[in-house]
């Protein structure tokens, strides 16, 4: 895998590597699968921020939640924001996620590299960035 964007069945991916920033919408996609993507993101050693866009998480932290339910290990949720689909109109949730390194090493640290390399692709690219993979 040398980058960009995938487009198959989870089970068929081995890593994620080299992959910085991963895009999910997961709508309707079984636990398995979203259990399937939180394992290869935490095995990652690139990968350092995954959004995904579904209705609204209802629970009261999607970290944890996405830490503990599907896998993929410590979280920091880094925004929310309301998204649209263009043609239907429906309104979703997008849920962007980094790495939490200082959950890891049992330190509280912010990452502000992650949160500022973010906010500028973000800037240039919309939501996702454009290395992502899409499932």
């Amino acid at each position: 895998f040398k980058g960009g964007v995938v487009n198959e069945p989870i089970e068929l991916v081995t890593s994620l590597d080299p992959v910085s920033h991963v895009y999910s919408f997961w709508e309707g996609v079984p636990v398995v699968a979203r259990a399937g993507l939180g394992k290869l993101f935490r095995e990652s050693t690139t990968a350092r921020a995954i959004c995904v866009v579904q209705r609204a998480m209802r629970c009261a932290s999607p970290a944890e939640f996405m830490s503990g339910e599907y896998g993929f290990g410590p979280l920091r949720l880094l925004e929310t924001r309301k998204v649209t689909m263009s043609g239907s109109g429906r309104s979703f949730q997008a849920y962007v996620f980094v790495k939490d390194a200082s959950r890891e090493s049992g330190k509280r640290k912010q990452d502000t590299s992650i949160q500022q390399s973010f906010k500028a692709k973000r800037r240039r690219w919309g939501a996702c960035p454009e290395h992502a993979v899409k499932l």
